[in-house]
């Protein structure tokens, strides 16, 4: 699978495992957590994150 248009952010939290809180550009934003596998060893506050660019 390839991904296009990706932007970094910082993880703030996730209020489960599918959805995350996070600062992308300066603005806080909610994303979708697409492979939930590893988020306990991976999602952890203020850890740098990558995802794909929404144009809405």
């Amino acid at each position: 699978m390839k991904y296009v248009d990706i932007v970094e952010g910082i993880f703030i939290y996730g209020p489960n495992r599918f959805i995350t809180n996070a600062i992308i550009g300066g603005i806080p934003k909610k994303a979708r957590i697409k492979n939930t596998g590893r988020c306990k060893e991976i999602l952890k506050k203020e850890r740098n994150i990558k995802r794909n660019s929404t144009k809405k």
